[in-house]
């Protein structure tokens, strides 16, 4: 949920003028009542003073002063509930006087700011600090030679990110990982996203995605437990500020503010929870009391698997024995249906082994990995690769082969659990 943030502030001016009006309403209705409570006090104390002087004479002529001596405590009494009333009146008085006719200059400037230097007219809703962290982009930057997690970035706004080193776990392996001879499979990420794309670098692996939300120059979030404005850090910029009160001016200003008065900002609090880690996660914490670092375990973990996806492999089969090993996988590609799709090298190759060419088979780095080779009658030879994902299911008779990638130079495709990439090479 959105809010418009010059309108939150409109409706804030609104709510304090009915607020004047009201407390203005207010103390004039009370001045004029203690003006009545004084006047009426005032004449119960002349009564009084009358009744004591008749109380005097009364006693020097010895006459009975009983009622006139009631009457007198009756006066007393009248006289402090009259004193009680003006003051509780005062002190009305004095609260509505504490409303008083404020400037919103600060949320004007703030709004002028975020509006025209920064183009951010709203803010998002959230239920505290907590849910403003679930809502940060974390995005993971490099994987170690065993696909697990290393470095991740958080991206609190453009140009401002926490970057964190992972402790590596070997409950965590990254789903969309592909060791350097495997890199060519297609992941299930990058049918969405293009996350799943990765370079090599040195024996490693970094991963490149441009976040979402991090083309946002600041962040603006509004507390609803709060009422508070909640932005990502200093804003800065210049341009024409137009002052709302009268006289009406304009001026041409720079600006670096943190609006401290009208917003809080929390890349302070959210740069105390790295450094209370000393910026480093560890995917096997809980991290109950760290909102920020219990975001982006979820987030990482939610991308990761408890096994490695890849075992390495040292058996060296023969042609022969990897044909026994693949036959199903095979044949279910030499004999699937032709379609419009199967074209350059890949039909170059179901050609020749539909016509019953042999290919020859090596086994590969790791399991279910095997490299192939096929002489052709141009004296070239294709040359390439197979892997099994046994997780997946097998290709029925009907199934097509679905293709990942194709131009003269390679071709990548799948059938059922078989994944094929195929080129043409000279020797």
């Amino acid at each position: 949920m959105k809010i418009n943030i010059k309108a939150h502030f409109d409706e804030e001016k609104k709510k304090h003028q009915e607020l004047v009006a009201k407390a203005k309403s207010e103390k004039e209705n009370l001045q004029k009542e203690i003006a009545i409570k004084t006047v009426a006090k005032t004449q119960l104390e002349r009564e009084k003073i009358k009744k004591e002087a008749l109380l005097r004479e009364s006693e020097a002529e010895e006459l009975d002063v009983t009622k006139l001596k009631d009457k007198i405590r009756e006066l007393d009494l009248q006289i402090a509930q009259a004193d009680k009333s003006v003051e509780a009146l005062k002190a009305a008085e004095q609260q509505a006087k504490g409303v008083e006719q404020r400037s919103f200059a600060r949320e004007d400037l703030m709004v002028w700011v975020l509006t025209n230097v920064y183009r951010r007219e709203e803010a998002t809703v959230v239920d505290g600090l907590d849910e403003v962290c679930k809502s940060l982009p974390v995005e993971v930057t490099q994987l170690d030679s065993a696909g697990r997690p290393k470095q991740c970035v958080i991206s609190i706004a453009w140009q401002n990110q926490f970057t964190l080193s992972v402790k590596p776990s070997d409950g965590h392996f990254w789903k969309s990982f592909r060791p350097t001879t495997l890199r060519w499979l297609p992941t299930a990420d990058e049918e969405k996203s293009a996350q799943g794309w990765q370079h090599p670098y040195k024996d490693e692996q970094t991963l490149y995605r441009h976040p979402k939300g991090t083309t946002e120059r600041v962040a603006v979030f509004f507390d609803s437990r709060t009422s508070q404005f909640i932005l990502s850090q200093k804003l800065e910029g210049s341009g024409k500020v137009i002052q709302q009160a009268y006289p009406y001016k304009e001026e041409i200003r720079s600006i670096e503010d943190e609006f401290a008065d009208v917003a809080v900002q929390h890349g302070p609090k959210l740069k105390g929870f790295v450094e209370e880690e000393k910026g480093e996660l560890d995917l096997t914490k809980s991290y109950g009391e760290n909102p920020l670092f219990a975001h982006a375990r979820s987030e990482i973990a939610s991308h990761t698997s408890s096994k490695p996806l890849f075992k390495e492999s040292t058996d060296a089969l023969t042609s022969v024995e990897i044909y026994k090993t693949i036959k199903d996988e095979w044949d279910a590609f030499v004999n699937c249906p032709w379609s419009k799709q199967v074209s350059y090298t890949l039909a170059l190759l179901k050609y020749h082994v539909e016509n019953g060419e042999r290919v020859r088979f090596w086994s590969g780095e790791f399991e279910n990995q095997y490299g192939l080779r096929l002489r052709t009658r141009d004296h070239d030879w294709i040359v390439g690769q197979l892997f099994i994902e046994r997780s997946q299911k097998a290709a029925t008779a009907k199934s097509t082969v679905t293709i990942h990638k194709a131009s003269e130079y390679e071709t990548i495709a799948s059938l059922g659990r078989l994944f094929l990439i195929v080129s043409r090479s000279q020797g």
